[in-house]
Formats: C-alpha cells, sequence, structure tokens
C-alpha cells in the first residue's frame, strides 16, 4: 500500500515550471527557490470491475490525501532537493475505509532542472521514478510536444507512451498558467492496455504547479478474469490549514507564523482586537446580514433551477447517445471468438479481401475496449512494405511498420502482406484526420524500393468518424443490446 501511495503521487506533486524571457515560448524547469512551501489536495476517485465468466463484482475506490512539498537545496547547476510530506488523508476501497498508513513520512528527492532524478531516499527501490514528468531542456510554445517513456514497473507491466503537448496560454485560479495536455498509452502488450488523459496547470509566473486533472483507464486479461480499473484524479494548491479537516481529532500541527491567519484563529477571538462595542456598527451589521441572506437564498433558487434543468438536458443527451450506440452496433460487422471471450466489430466500408487496406476496428471483452490497426497489400508481385503515408486536407502522417509485425505469404499466386497492429498516439491522429478531411485522402505504401497509392471513398472516411465514435460510446455505455 505504501509503495502504491507514492507511486501515484510522484506523477502530480513534482511538476513545477519557471516563466521563460520570450513571451512566445516558455522554458519549463524546476526551479523553485530554496523554502518554498506548496500544499496540495489530492482527489482520487475510482472502480475496479473485475469478470469471470458470467460473473461481475464492481470495487468502488477514493483516496484523499494532502501533501506538502518544500524546496530544501538548490545547488550551482540548478539541481534541486524536494521534500515531500503527507499530511493527512484516508483511503477506501469498496467503502471499507482506513487512514493512509505513511501519514507524517517524508520524501527527499534530488533532481536536476528537467525532472531527471539523481537520488532519492524512504524507498525501496526506483520503481516509482519514472512517475516524475520529465521536461524538456529548450522552451516550448503553444503547439509544441515531447514524448516520454515509461519502461514496465510493478505497479503497470508493460511499456508506455505518455505525450505532453501545449495547449495554450490562459488563466487559471486566477494566475497566468500555461495548460499541457497529457495522455498515456501502451502498444507493448495485447492483454493489457492503458490509456490515460490530463491537463496540467502550470503557473509560470509564480512557478509552481497550480492543478492537474487525469481520467486514466486500465484493461487487463489473467486467464479467464478481465478486470478493468477507472480513475479519476484531481489536485489543486490549497490553504496551509485546508488538511485540518482530515487530522486525528487528538493532533494539532501548527503552519508557520508567517503564514498563519491570526484573525481566524478561535485562541485569538475573546481578544479586544476583535469586539465591536458601537450600537450603530452592530445594526449595520444586522443590514448587511439580512442583505446577505436574501442573495443568498436567491443564489441557492437560480443554482437549483440550473441543476434540475442540467439534470434533465444530461438525460436527453444520454438517451440520444444510447440510441446512436444502438444503431452503430447494427451497422457494424461482428465477428465473435468464442473460445477467447472476445468479440470484434468492423465498419462495412473496409473489407478484408481488398487490395490495399487500412482501417481500424473494435475488440471488446466484458468490460475492456481498445482498438486495433490492420494494415494490407495484395499484388502480383512483392512491395515488401516497410512504412505507410497519409495524406488528408490536414496534413500529411508518417508510420513506420515494424517487420516483425508483417506477414507476407503467397495465396492463389498472389502476394499477400498484411499487419494487424497496436493503436497508438499516431494511429489515433491519422484516423482523426481521416475522419474530418473534406477533399483530399489517399494512403502511400511504401516498399523497399516502390510504392502503391490509393484513395479512400466517402463512405471509408464515415467509417473512420463512425469507428471512433462507436469506441467512444462503448467506453461509456458499455454493448446495449
Amino acid at each position: 500500500m505504501k509503495r502504491y501511495l507514492f507511486a501515484v503521487f510522484f506523477v502530480f506533486v513534482f511538476s513545477i515550471v519557471s516563466y521563460g524571457a520570450n513571451s512566445d515560448s516558455i522554458l519549463l524547469k524546476y526551479n523553485q527557490e530554496i523554502g518554498t512551501i506548496t500544499n496540495y489536495k489530492m482527489t482520487i476517485i475510482g472502480e475496479t470491475i473485475t469478470s469471470v465468466k458470467n460473473t461481475t463484482k464492481k470495487t468502488p475506490m477514493e483516496t484523499i490525501m494532502y501533501i506538502r512539498q518544500k524546496t530544501k537545496q538548490k545547488d550551482s547547476k540548478g539541481n534541486l532537493t524536494i521534500e515531500t510530506k503527507i499530511l493527512s488523508g484516508y483511503t477506501s476501497v469498496d467503502n471499507n475505509k482506513t487512514d493512509l498508513p505513511n501519514i507524517g513520512e517524508t520524501i527527499d528527492i534530488k533532481m536536476k532542472p528537467n525532472g531527471t532524478i539523481i537520488s532519492q531516499n524512504n524507498i525501496s527501490n526506483n520503481s516509482n521514478s519514472h512517475f516524475l514528468m520529465v521536461l524538456p531542456e529548450k522552451p516550448v510554445k503553444i503547439g509544441d510536444f515531447w514524448n516520454i517513456n515509461i519502461p514496465a514497473n510493478q505497479q503497470i507491466p508493460c511499456d508506455m507512451e505518455t505525450r505532453y503537448t501545449v495547449e495554450s496560454f490562459e488563466k487559471y485560479e486566477g494566475e497566468d498558467c500555461a495548460k499541457i495536455k497529457s495522455k498515456v498509452s501502451n502498444n507493448s502488450r495485447k492483454d493489457i492496455t492503458v490509456n490515460a488523459e490530463g491537463n496540467i496547470f502550470f503557473g509560470y509566473k509564480s512557478g509552481r504547479i497550480l492543478g492537474n486533472q487525469v481520467i486514466s483507464r486500465l484493461n487487463m486479461t489473467q486467464g479467464q478474469a478481465t478486470i478493468s480499473m477507472t480513475l479519476k484524479l484531481k489536485m489543486n494548491i490549497v490553504g496551509n490549514d485546508d488538511y485540518k479537516e482530515l487530522l486525528p481529532q487528538n493532533e494539532v500541527v501548527r503552519t508557520s507564523e508567517e503564514n498563519y491567519d491570526f484573525d481566524n484563529d478561535p485562541f485569538f477571538s475573546g481578544t479586544d482586537k476583535n469586539k465591536k462595542n458601537s450600537n450603530s456598527e452592530d445594526k449595520e451589521k444586522k443590514n448587511i446580514s439580512s442583505l446577505e441572506k436574501l442573495l443568498k437564498d436567491r443564489k441557492e433558487r437560480i443554482q437549483k433551477n440550473t441543476t434540475e434543468n442540467e439534470t434533465i438536458v444530461k438525460k436527453e443527451d444520454e438517451t440520444k447517445e444510447k440510441e446512436r450506440l444502438k444503431q452503430l452496433l447494427k451497422k457494424f460487422r461482428r465477428h465473435e471468438d468464442k473460445l477467447e471471450g472476445v468479440a470484434f466489430y468492423r465498419h462495412p466500408a473496409f473489407r478484408q479481401d481488398g487490395g490495399r487496406e487500412f482501417y481500424p476496428y473494435i475488440g471488446v471483452r466484458g468490460s475492456a475496449t481498445w482498438i486495433r490497426v490492420f494494415i494490407q497489400y495484395i499484388a502480383e508481385d512483392w512491395l515488401f512494405v516497410s512504412s505507410i503515408n497519409v495524406y488528408t486536407d490536414n496534413g500529411t502522417y508518417r508510420k513506420n511498420i515494424p517487420s516483425s509485425e508483417m506477414k507476407r505469404e503467397v495465396v492463389s499466386r498472389r502476394v499477400v502482406e498484411n499487419a494487424d497492429c497496436n493503436y497508438d498516439y499516431d494511429y489515433e491522429n491519422i484516423f482523426k484526420s481521416l475522419a474530418t478531411t473534406k477533399k483530399t485522402s489517399t494512403i502511400r505504401f511504401i516498399g523497399s524500393k516502390y510504392y502503391k497509392e490509393r484513395g479512400f471513398s466517402q463512405k471509408e472516411r464515415e467509417g473512420f468518424a463512425e469507428t471512433l465514435e462507436l469506441k467512444e460510446l462503448i467506453d461509456k455505455y458499455g454493448i446495449i443490446n
């Protein structure tokens, strides 16, 4: 449990940036001054679904923790030593609530300005080090991205890749920040699927992370069992005393006097500086109180009406989406592998016996859903396909095909080259581009010496869009008969 909890929050608490000199670009680096203290509240809500044959068990999970981060040292090279401490919190699994076992413990991490770990203490091994976000060493602007590879570890036994993309510079919690989109995926194993998307908000003037929002999904097959986990995480900066709501009643923790709010401390409530003896002031307070109550009641009525309207609209949208899901399921061609307990869904616009094919299809096992990519070239002579280029109105995309995934054989005097590939970030961009292009849509199969190409029909472009739509609806509502 201890190792898991530390692993969960490492990814979020050390993502700090500083403001670059160029207003069009920002240099992201860990650059807090010595003595800087920042408090965070992290909320993790999730659910695990375990399916074995016809039995399904859902286990709800919740974790709340308050974390304090302090910069202890900074050397001449800019390397930082960061101390992190869990101030308070609890975890709940299947509605069984327990306090976190490592409250009060501290972790010291020494790292380079770009986030590379030099050393760390109070951890039994370095398996958690990959949760630190490694930053680019040059300034970035809107649209720039960088990829970080995450090796397999004890928590998730498969290689993963994270892509960070700078989406905008905006206001968050009243501060100027850079909004960075994070996307995690894996393509190394078929029995494990990991997907996570989130937004990280960096205060590039204050030099600190302001917030982090992540939704992650993991689907894993173990023998006849299918395990699906969904986690929603939100982390924000909080005040010095906010964590006290979860402290044991017999424990009192005093923050530094520099930041302590003496005026609101009950110990000082009876001193002369808080007494108001004027009758006129008392009368004014009553008038203000009445007005505040009137405004509060009005605000509550507006919020109630708004909430009711939002609930009605949400139910209407849900009904429409479920109806759309039923229509798509009827439209798609379904193939079931009963031995493996897997069902595959392919759009009718795509063929398996065509000469030059490139399309996605959906796999479903229990509550787990994923996308695979089918590539095929059939002709009279070998092309030895090693990569593809796709051209659309939105741009040009190139994707290499590993030789280990490409199968080649001769069938009825014709050569067949095909591959069944993992769906990754590159393929996702290609299919989204094909789904939204209006005119140009061409694929080029590139071989060792020559290449062949063809265009996509309007029905195929609709197939790309509807496949992505069906995957999203299945993730949301499951298979509806």
